[in-house]
């Protein structure tokens, strides 16, 4: 009898408890949509009033950005906490936060240490912060503003044991908070349809010496719980409709790891963008110029698409600068142009294309850079280059089926850990170095699955980063190789005539691309990206993707919502139509044009003049049973 009576009583207090949670739940959606309905220019006191309830009701509700958006359009007051190039430090240094206010006289701010495993158990969002469950508060202190109602400073914070820690400043009309890890420990991520890998390594350069749990998550629950084997490394695979992922490692001392990979799964058919970029890095007041390559594949053929996508370029803190829907040439090009204003934002940029196909590229943007560069070269103190680190070579970039490759490793400190992945469609394999040496030599046998292309890439963490060092490698079947012949003609100059020949050395009816650009040098040309084009490649980039970059979400967000379109330049193509395929080559750009061959194999193209030192014209050809070829020579002028 008793235990009956236990049973209901415990019955009855977790449905009470459910019913009080529905009711929290419903009573706060009802008080957010008293604010949205309110005429914000005309009920600026009422929105004020419904909008400081709810943030003093519902704390850490994911709805109170949106709230605090609303507050900003006409309270002025803000506040900012942010860090500069990391939100993840090391237990031997004091975090650096910096914090920003305007408009307010005194802000209350607290800093706690949150349990990010507990929050996984409860599925409750990673991505948002809360203080108000699995927290600890900490410390509590105010910031008070100067006489222009300012706050600008870098708050003194002690140093922290490993764990997630959240800051929060608060006004009565306004907060902001921020998210950072205490870690010595990273990880790296890297998923597929296929197969995924997470590899967890100390950021000192050291063994990893502890257990390290690690948890998958989709849509808030749980997918996988296990564990690193000794080397760091985890290897897996989930449904293929697990498009996107969450990764959370955890450490025996506290070191808590997050990286969030994206990857995009096409049922048709694949799809390529390959992005060109007129340099690696910008400052201020550059101008942004890019080749843009749009490529889809079948399993009938190759082809370049030309249907219209949506271009668009947003700064390191998501603010659209720009987007518009393009059309892209018939072989799926499209020439990107953005000038970057003189007081552009520091930071790391995204060149982003969706539409029928989805990529994106990431660029820095540094005011200082410049400035820091001839300042180093006059006092001599200059930072040692990823290259001068760790290093990845391989005897040569293009191999036949059953050749062994060779891979060499240098590296700059030994016994370091290392890890060697090598990718193709999917993650084809991955190779563990616990206490690499200065030098390292490792060999991969080429097969049928590494063709037609492979990238193999060796990753080390740094305090601040990760460092990779990768090779991209053909792997040939010679049965699907076309030949291509190059010669300059004797009577006329800058004619060139070319031809298309098959294994057998007859002539082949195939189609040809012919890219044409400016290289500074020609030491290891065929280095410099140019296999980016290569027409039959099956290559696809796979995000790699570590726990240094995650972000929680913020109000910074919500501060932007309404895209800025500006018109976008867009030149007229460079290439002259003549009786000949013909060239009008301008600085450091890529040009492309399109022809068949005639009966015999051969086409006829004519180079224009240019002043450049040299001029790298590729040659990529195909033909109906799918075999390529491709060539690239050298023209000095």
């Amino acid at each position: 009898m008793f235990q009956k009576f236990l049973f209901l009583l415990c019955f009855f207090l977790l449905h009470s408890l459910l019913s009080a949670q529905d009711q929290s739940q419903s009573e706060e959606e009802t008080l957010y949509k008293r604010i949205i309905s309110k005429d914000h220019t005309k009920q600026k006191e009422k929105t004020q009033l419904l909008a400081r309830q709810f943030l003093a009701q519902y704390p850490d509700s994911s709805l109170r950005y949106e709230v605090i958006a609303i507050l900003k359009k006409f309270v002025p007051k803000n506040m900012q906490l942010y860090t500069i190039q990391r939100t993840v430090f090391p237990s031997s240094m004091p975090p650096a936060i910096f914090f920003i206010a305007s408009g307010i006289q005194e802000a209350r701010l607290s800093l706690w240490k949150t349990d990010l495993i507990k929050g996984l158990k409860h599925e409750e969002d990673i991505y948002f912060l809360k203080t108000q469950s699995h927290s600890t508060l900490l410390r509590q202190w105010t910031e008070k503003s100067t006489k222009e109602n300012h706050i600008t400073k870098k708050l003194e914070i002690e140093r922290l044991p490993p764990g997630c820690y959240i800051i929060l400043a608060e006004e009565e009309d306004t907060r902001t908070e921020i998210g950072f890890f205490v870690s010595d420990l990273a990880m790296m991520v890297k998923h597929t349809e296929k197969s995924s890998l997470a590899w967890v390594s100390p950021r000192d350069g050291k063994r990893l010496q502890e257990n390290v749990s690690l948890y998958v998550i989709e849509e808030q629950k749980k997918i996988y719980e296990g564990k690193v084997n000794e080397d760091g490394v985890w290897t897996g695979s989930f449904p293929k409709d697990s498009a996107s992922l969450i990764f959370l490692a955890s450490g025996e001392r506290g070191d808590t790891m997050v990286a969030h990979p994206t990857w995009y799964h096409y049922e048709r058919e694949q799809h390529k963008i390959y992005f060109l970029l007129n340099q690696p890095r910008f400052v201020s007041g550059d101008e942004v110029m890019a080749k843009i390559f749009l490529r889809s594949y079948s399993q009938e053929q190759y082809a370049f698409s030309h249907g219209s996508v949506f271009v668009s370029l947003q700064d390191s803190s998501w603010n659209m600068l720009l987007q518009k829907e393009v059309t892209p040439d018939e072989w799926g090009t499209y020439d990107f142009r953005y000038q970057l204003p003189a007081d552009a934002q520091p930071g790391r940029y995204c060149l982003r294309v969706r539409g029928w196909c989805m990529g994106e590229y990431y660029f820095d943007v540094n005011q200082e850079e410049k400035k820091e560069q001839e300042k180093a070269v006059q006092t001599g103190k200059t930072e040692p280059s990823p290259s001068s680190i760790l290093s990845l070579h391989t005897e040569k970039i293009q191999y036949s089926l059953g050749e062994d490759i060779k891979i060499s490793l240098k590296l700059a400190k030994a016994s370091s850990p290392v890890l060697i992945t090598w990718e193709g469609q999917s993650l084809l394999g991955h190779h563990a170095i616990p206490c690499c040496p200065e030098e390292y030599s490792f060999t991969l046998k080429s097969s049928p699955s590494l063709c037609p292309e492979i990238r193999v890439s060796a990753y080390l963490f740094q305090q601040d980063s990760i460092l990779e060092a990768s090779q991209k490698i053909s792997v040939f079947d010679t049965d699907k190789i076309l030949q291509i012949h190059a010669q300059e003609s004797p009577e006329k100059k800058g004619e060139w005539k070319i031809q298309i020949l098959d294994k057998q050395n007859q002539p082949a009816l195939a189609k040809v691309c012919l890219a044409a650009d400016m290289i500074s040098h020609r030491d290891h040309p065929e280095r410099e990206n140019i296999e980016n084009f290569y027409y039959g490649s099956r290559y696809i980039d796979i995000p790699t993707v570590d726990s240094l970059d995650f972000e929680f979400t913020t109000d910074r967000e919500y501060s932007c919502l309404q895209p800025i379109a500006i018109k976008l330049n867009h030149n007229p193509s460079s290439l002259v139509q003549k009786s000949l395929p013909a060239f009008s080559i301008g600085y450091k750009n890529v040009y492309w044009h399109s022809c068949e061959t005639a009966e015999n194999g051969w086409i006829t193209i004519q180079m224009g003049d240019s002043q450049e030192k040299t001029l790298r014209l590729t040659i990529i050809a195909i033909d109906k049973k799918s075999r390529v070829g491709q060539k690239s020579i050298f023209l000095n002028y």
